[in-house]
């Protein structure tokens, strides 16, 4: 049995990407993920300090609270003011967002009902998958001027848009597992990503065919 993590790949978390609902490029989406990891003061992880690595300018906001991530709710939220106003920041396991979501930023701005658009949010999120990427979700709620926010606040938030991470194979990996049958090594891989992140990496370190349970 292998981890996957920084055992067949780096384990060197990079953004690939930030984009809206629809798979467009979006600065807005980097920003508010950027915020999110920037002030989030739980756990030092791969994803915030590879979002932190992009080095955005955000003196201008000022945080006011933290609700840390844990693996039941599988997000994280920070409070951030900038002038008078006030934004609750949510990101985390793209099920998990949609879960506190009920409606969809547009890349112009607009908004419409989650119900509308989630078939093509969920669509998205699989292709990306299926292509070897992390993804996770991004969501944000204007708040009256407070100081303090609580799971209970996770509620009514605005989906954002997706960050999209990649974790790219270690080096000759292939021909590591390529041996290890040679000598009758059959190999497991225990993976927390999903099982479509699970197959694009069998696939990619030669494990053709494998079979993939979830629990």
């Amino acid at each position: 049995c292998s981890d996957k993590t920084g055992t067949l790949t780096e384990g060197a978390v990079q953004v690939y990407q930030t984009t809206a609902y629809d798979g467009s490029p979006s600065e807005r989406v980097l920003r508010l993920a950027y915020l999110n990891s920037v002030f989030e003061s739980g756990f030092v992880n791969p994803i915030d300090e590879a979002m932190r690595k992009t080095g955005l300018d955000v003196s201008d906001f000022e945080k006011l609270d933290e609700v840390p991530y844990d693996f039941f709710r599988r997000r994280l939220s920070v409070l951030v003011k900038r002038g008078s106003g006030c934004t609750m920041v949510t990101k985390g396991a793209f099920e998990n967002i949609l879960e506190v979501c009920d409606r969809v930023e547009t890349p112009d701005g607009g908004i419409v009902s989650l119900q509308e658009i989630r078939p093509v949010l969920e669509q998205r999120r699989r292709r990306l998958n299926g292509e070897g990427y992390r993804v996770l979700g991004v969501s944000y709620r204007d708040v009256s001027p407070s100081e303090r926010i609580s799971r209970n606040d996770e509620r009514g938030m605005t989906f954002a848009g997706f960050l999209v991470l990649f974790d790219p194979l270690k080096e000759n990996i292939g021909e590591t597992v390529r041996r290890m049958k040679e000598l009758g090594i059959s190999l497991m891989v225990v993976t927390g990503d999903s099982r479509l992140v699970a197959a694009h990496l069998a696939e990619a370190v030669g494990l053709n065919g494998a079979e993939i349970g979830s629990g």
